[in-house]
């Protein structure tokens, strides 16, 4: 398996954890911080990047989920995506690489 493969179902996560840019999630209660959690996909410009960045960006944020998940919260905040470049040492290929991360809470439903 690669470390960029997401194993659960999107529709699962999306049922499972909720994400959120601030601090907070409206109308609900953050009971217990976990930690922070990251997660990273590789974009390899191509004809259309703007459709293989979006595809990279949501791999990113399925597998952030899925991360959570496994450390046991049902929410992330302060959700964050960025990009940083990549190049593999001596070769001549680089790609970017999409990187989320963010605080993995556990909400009050």
């Amino acid at each position: 398996m690669s470390n960029f493969e997401v194993i659960v179902s999107k529709e699962l996560l999306e049922k499972c954890v909720t994400l959120s840019v601030s601090s907070e999630i409206y109308n609900k209660n953050i009971s217990k911080f976990i930690g922070p959690v990251f997660s990273e996909a590789p974009f390899f410009p191509s004809r259309k990047p703007e459709v293989s960045f979006s595809e990279a960006r949501e791999r990113a944020t399925l597998l952030l989920m899925e991360r959570a998940l496994d450390m046991g919260a049902n929410a992330v905040v302060n959700l964050t995506i960025s990009t940083a470049p990549y190049k593999a040492q001596g070769s001549g290929w680089g790609c970017s690489m999409i990187v989320a991360y963010g605080n993995a809470v556990v909400i009050d439903e």
